[in-house]
């Protein structure tokens, strides 16, 4: 029952007073697509199950089954629902079928004698019914863990046939008392095969869930829980930190997430919905900083022989200012951009606003030959949606806005509207195809094994972003 079990696992999370960045609930979507691909995964479960050797007495008469097994099994109907009074969910089983097969020793005390009887028997059992009781919680190590409170399963109807022939009133003697053993046992056996499945076996897939990432091998996206699970009668809710951070650096960020939205602003028709607070992309924002990853240098020698194109626009840049041609005729330029303060996010109903603040410094020559030209700062205003890849958010830069100002003079004296046109160059044709170049590798997303997104539909609000998708597993497509 792992596959249905996976849904659960990432919604289990600890407590804690810090707000999260990033929740997750799991709707009633999700427990319908759950109870749909039940029964396929419960005939796996009993297909795979061994039953011990059953041996008793009941007055006068003893028995001992063994090579028992599952011959076929129909499942009925499976209903999965929220259970807020215990925290987790219930799983109903209903008007299944099913037949077991064993061989039997049965013996019966007489006066003077003892009547013994051995071969092999067929038990058909009708409409069998179980009921589960699964609370979600974790274990001391913090780890998401799915408990069965309870399991309760009958069998309405149990057929007892011989496969040889029984005199009369031996098997009107056994008839009376074995079924309802075979009964009581079937209905114990049932109950404990589910149940251990759900306790031990839940907890090796449960453990496989990524909740922590690795962006563009430098970043590490940390999706821990951090807030106790929900259980509502609508929906399965945790909280998970969602903060970015340099991939060597173990501090935290001194950010602090805001609240997100609450229940009834989620998408009903949707198994999922994923809320992003504004607080993962400003530690991202924050960490890319802090290390210098929003610090680029533009050179001829960056850009390779085959991207004659780049090479053009660099170009076509330096043309725009011409001190810089007159200066070092003989000697290509370089520019270096580098982040002068973090960068200011904001999420709103349109998308995501990013504003970048630089310095944009331009020189002649190389190395201990270089020399510098002049400088300037300048800001480049971003608005960004974003789309689903596999299991990551990519943005999707729509516009960009550059200004310009404090050109500082250095060697040459540039006007200021050529320098202008300059920045405004290199940041759109260059600076800004760059960016958008990083942010297409995108950022990973809390997965499950195997699991797909499907049809994801994303949302912006003030503060936050939606992901509401349904999903399918690679078995059940």
């Amino acid at each position: 029952m792992s596959t249905v079990f996976l849904f659960f696992a990432l919604v289990a999370g600890i407590f804690a007073q810090e707000k999260p960045g990033a929740i997750l609930r799991l709707k009633q979507e999700a427990l319908e697509y759950g109870s749909r691909i039940a029964p396929r995964i419960l005939q796996n479960i009993l297909d795979q199950a061994t039953f011990e050797n059953l041996e008793d007495k009941d007055g006068l008469v003893s028995y001992k089954f063994n090579k028992v097994s599952l011959e076929q099994t129909e499942i009925g109907n499976v209903k999965v629902e929220f259970d807020p009074s215990i925290n987790g969910i219930s799983v109903t089983l209903q008007n299944s079928d099913s037949s077991l097969s064993m061989d039997y020793e049965s013996s019966i005390d007489m006066v003077l004698t003892t009547m013994q009887h051995s071969g092999s028997a067929q038990i058909s059992l009708k409409d069998v019914d179980v009921d589960v009781k699964i609370a979600i919680e974790m274990d001391s190590d913090r780890i998401p863990t799915l408990r069965t409170l309870g399991c309760k399963a009958s069998i309405r109807k149990c057929d007892f046939s011989f496969s040889s022939i029984v005199v009369d009133w031996m098997y009107s003697t056994m008839s009376k008392i074995i079924p309802n053993k075979l009964r009581q046992w079937t209905e114990e056996k049932f109950c404990r095969v589910i149940s251990e499945y759900i306790d031990t076996k839940t907890q090796e897939t449960i453990k496989s869930v990524k909740l922590h990432s690795v962006m563009d091998d430098l970043f590490k996206v940390d999706y821990s829980p951090l807030s106790k699970v929900s259980v509502s009668d609508r929906s399965i809710e945790a909280g998970h930190r969602g903060e970015v951070s340099w991939k060597s650096d173990s501090s935290r960020s001194s950010l602090k997430a805001d609240d997100l939205p609450r229940e009834d602003q989620d998408d009903e028709n949707k198994m999922f919905n994923l809320w992003l607070e504004e607080y993962v992309a400003k530690t991202f924002a924050e960490s890319a900083h802090s290390h210098d990853y929003l610090k680029a240098r533009i050179a001829e020698d960056t850009i390779s022989e085959q991207d004659q194109r780049e090479k053009l626009r660099l170009s076509y840049a330096s043309s725009l200012i011409p001190e810089l041609s007159s200066n070092s005729p003989d000697s290509y330029f370089q520019v270096e951009v580098s982040s002068n303060k973090v960068p200011d996010v904001e999420i709103s109903e349109e998308g995501v606003r990013i504003q970048l603040h630089g310095d944009v410094q331009v020189s002649s020559g190389s190395g201990s030959n270089s020399q510098q030209l002049f400088k300037l700062k300048t800001s480049v205003k971003l608005l960004a949606r974003a789309h689903v890849e596999g299991n990551s958010l990519v943005p999707d830069i729509l516009s960009y806005d550059v200004e310009t100002r404090d050109l500082t003079q250095m060697q040459i004296n540039p006007k200021e509207a050529d320098a202008l046109k300059f920045t405004h160059m290199i940041v759109r044709e260059i600076a800004v195809k760059q960016i958008d170049k990083l942010a297409r590798r995108g950022l990973p997303l809390m997965s499950l094994p195997d699991l797909r997104l499907v049809d994801p539909a994303i949302r912006f609000t003030n503060g936050s972003v939606n992901l509401a998708t349904d999903a399918q597993y690679k078995d059940f497509d």
